[in-house]
Parts: C-alpha cells; sequence; structure tokens
C-alpha cells in the first residue's frame, strides 16, 4: 500500500527442531503488493462516503517495485541472487489490498510446503495462486542453466469481464548468471482461467491424516451477496444505479456499533449494543448461482447482529457464494482461527461434495468461499469474525457453556 510500511512476520520452528522437509540453504520473503498514483486513503475514505468501489490500483510489486515492465522502476527491479545447484525456500505473501494473483518462476517449478502458516504434503506446481492476506511456503532448485529468470505476478480475475481490474504484470528477478543477460519470462495461467485455480487448491493437502472435529454440533449455512442500500436523502452516491454497494451475510449487510465494542457489550450483558439473532441459514432459498432477477434478492438489511455459538462446540459451515448482482471469489478469514476446508467448488455446494475425503483436510488460515469446519474450544469467552473484505458477521461464544 503507497501509504503505510508492511512486512513479514516469519515463524520458524523450535530451537533445534528441523523442517519436515529437505534443508534449504537460503530463505527469502516474496511479498507481493499494489500501488496507487493516487492517495490511497483518500480514495478509500471517498468510497466508503459515495458507496462506491475503490478504484483498482495501478501497479502490483514484488518486495516494493514493480518491476521492469514499469518505466519508473526498470533500474530498481528486484533481484534475488542464488547460487546454481542449490535448493531455496521462498516465501511467498500476498499483502495486496483486494488482488488475488498467479505467480510463477521461468523454468522452475515450485514445490508447496506449507499454506497459510500450516504444513502440507509437498506438491509440485509451475504457479501459485494466492488470495488477498494467503501465503505460500515453496521450495525451488537451481538446477537451470546459469542465467536470469524473471518471477512474475499478474491479477486473478474471478468476476464479470464487464468489471475493470489491474491488468498490468509485476516483476522480479532471480539471477544465477550475474553476466546481465536478458531474463527468460515464464507463462502464466490467463487472468480468467478458473481452472488453473481450481488445479492449484485442489493440489493442498494435509502431510498426515489429521484430526477433523467431531460430532458436529452446530451447522451454518451462510450465503454471501453484492447487494443495493438505497442513497440517504440529498447525497449523491456511486454504486449501481444510484445506490450504495453493500455485501452482506444472510442478507444482513453488518453495522459497526459505535457505543463500544461487541465483546465489551456482551461480557456486561448490555442489550442496546446488537442483537442475537443473526439467521443460522439463508433468510430465502434461491438458485444461488442461477440468474437471479428478483430485485428483493439485492436488497440487504442494516445490522448489527451476532449468532451465539456454545464453548467448546463443533461448528460447521457452508458459505456459498451467490450471484446476485455479481459474481467474484474472494478470501475468508476467522479471525483468532484456523479451519478445516472440506470441499470447495463453483456452483451451489452440494452434500455428496461435503462428504469427500476428510482425512486429506487442509488446515488454513484463510480460504475461498466453501465448505469447512472449526472447534470453537478456546479458554476464554471470545468472538469469531469472519470477514471478506466489506461483508462481516460476528458469531460469539461464551466460556461458560451459556
Amino acid at each position: 500500500m503507497r501509504s503505510t510500511v508492511y512486512g513479514a512476520i516469519v515463524i520458524r520452528p523450535k530451537d533445534n527442531a528441523p523442517f519436515p522437509f529437505p534443508s534449504q540453504i537460503l530463505a527469502l520473503v516474496i511479498l507481493y503488493g499494489e500501488w496507487w498514483i493516487k492517495e490511497f486513503i483518500e480514495m478509500a475514505e471517498k468510497a466508503f462516503d459515495s458507496g462506491a468501489a475503490p478504484d483498482f490500483s495501478d501497479a502490483l510489486l514484488i518486495n516494493g517495485q514493480p518491476g521492469d515492465l514499469f518505466n519508473c522502476s526498470s533500474k530498481d527491479i528486484h533481484v534475488i541472487r542464488a547460487a546454481a545447484g542449490k535448493t531455496v525456500l521462498l516465501r511467498f505473501i500476498n499483502a495486496a489490498i483486494v488482488s488475488h494473483q498467479f505467480v510463477a518462476i521461468a523454468g522452475h517449478p515450485m514445490t508447496v510446503v506449507a499454506v497459510d502458516a500450516s504444513y502440507t504434503k509437498p506438491f509440485t506446481t509451475p504457479y501459485l495462486m494466492l488470495g488477498a492476506g494467503q501465503t505460500a511456503d515453496v521450495l525451488i532448485h537451481t538446477n537451470q542453466p546459469a542465467g536470469r529468470y524473471y518471477i512474475a505476478a499478474h491479477a486473478y480475475r474471478s468476476g464479470s469481464p464487464l468489471i475493470p481490474f489491474n491488468n498490468s504484470t509485476a516483476t522480479a528477478i532471480l539471477d544465477y548468471d550475474l553476466r546481465g543477460r536478458r531474463p527468460i519470462f515464464p507463462p502464466l495461467p490467463a487472468s480468467d482461467d478458473h481452472d488453473a485455480v481450481a488445479a492449484f487448491n485442489a493440489g493442498s493437502r494435509a502431510p498426515a491424516r489429521v484430526y477433523i472435529p467431531a460430532p458436529v454440533d452446530q451447522h451454518l449455512f451462510i450465503t454471501l451477496a453484492l447487494g443495493l442500500l438505497n442513497c440517504p436523502p440529498g447525497k449523491l452516491c456511486g454504486g449501481l444505479l444510484g445506490n450504495r454497494d453493500s455485501s452482506s451475510m444472510n442478507n444482513i449487510s453488518f453495522v459497526l456499533p459505535t457505543k463500544q465494542s461487541l465483546l465489551q457489550a456482551a461480557n456486561y450483558g448490555q442489550s442496546d449494543v446488537f442483537s442475537a439473532d443473526f439467521q443460522e441459514i439463508p433468510p430465502a432459498k434461491f438458485d444461488y448461482t442461477g440468474n437471479n432477477s428478483d430485485p428483493s434478492l439485492s436488497r440487504p438489511i442494516r445490522g448489527t447482529k451476532i449468532y451465539r455459538l456454545k464453548y467448546g462446540s463443533v461448528v460447521q459451515v457452508v458459505l456459498q457464494g451467490t450471484s446476485i448482482l455479481s459474481v467474484e471469489e474472494h478470501p475468508i478469514h476467522i479471525h483468532g482461527y484456523d479451519f478445516y476446508v472440506l470441499a470447495m467448488g463453483r456452483e451451489t455446494m452440494r452434500r455428496r461434495e461435503i462428504r469427500r475425503s476428510l482425512i486429506s483436510s487442509t488446515r488454513r488460515g484463510e480460504a475461498r468461499w466453501g465448505f469447512r469446519r472449526g472447534d470453537g474450544r478456546r479458554s476464554d469467552s471470545g468472538q469469531i469474525i469472519p470477514a471478506c473484505g466489506s461483508c462481516t458477521a460476528i458469531w460469539t461464544f461464551i466460556s461458560n457453556g451459556e
């Protein structure tokens, strides 16, 4: 982000504990980012005030530079120097605000050994696809002819081709030549290659048989949608058809409380800050991914609603994307929790997909909309906050089991 300084927090094994994969002689962080020519904070505040989506970024970054495809950084492109014949651990972090990104290294397949700070069964891929906030640790071998090889990244567009997006390509260089020859460029999936995304996600598996919390105590089915809110009288709004764009979960567009925090209000039993009536299923059943023309589906209700979970409960959640107004994939994470992804897809979720092999389910800190299971056991009262950009819900759990 152009207005901030950001970096990586790297989690390493305990002292004298080895990595569960072949040792490497070099470990490096590769941080994606985005750059706006405009002042980002002013642009974002204008978008929030008008109810419109903010402008997409002007450039993608790799370790702070867009690369030599941009004149402004042709001399400042990030270069990784490595010796030939070595194994290198690269920690990829997508720190972009909204962009999902494909990334590849010319001539160098990548062996993924961890995602979102959890080890995986190693799998080899020619490219990565990481959503905003996601991470992947990969091993590469500098076993190609001495040369210079581009690391290239561009955005994945999951939504409508009519919606503009940043179609630029960021570059860095892996160099074990030192003679300054022109780098080799890698093939990247097309920006709308949904099959490439599915193939990458399918490669991620747990490194060993995992304990899936069971039996399930509470089931949640949550739809996520883009809708419209009426423009307040006397204002000029920049959303679709002069409205305010609004995302929702189960048709509720979350409103942050202004008096005090939700957790404080819950602990003190204050009932005027929120209502505990967030529904565990959508208020209306419809063809979630079909051509929906019912205008009532696009009008969410604003509210500060929570859903109570019993302490120690196992919660199974279906997160169902919808095609109301627009179709888009977006990462979602649950603050303070990892979870097991049991199944995911691009259509309406079906039970037979949920029952697929559970022993290889991947533990994630963030994933795309799909089906997941979490364990609500914690040492104190608290809140589970699933968030996907501007769509938010609050699930609370109470330590005394109430």
